[in-house]
């Protein structure tokens, strides 16, 4: 089951961010590939370790 957390909560948020933001032509397609990667690594870490899971964003 999901955990549906501010972690979560912020993954669904930076996600939509990559997307849009590639799709309107702000974020080049090789920034947003590599921003992706980096994104799924954190997600990956944070589903493997609860401490590694953020409550706030900057």
């Amino acid at each position: 089951m999901t955990v549906r957390d501010e972690f979560f909560w912020l993954g669904e948020i930076n996600k939509a961010t990559l997307v849009i933001n590639s799709r309107q032509g702000l974020l080049p397609m090789p920034i947003a590939e590599e921003a992706a990667k980096a994104l799924r690594e954190v997600l990956a870490d944070g589903d493997a370790d609860p401490t590694k899971r953020a409550k706030e964003a900057l």
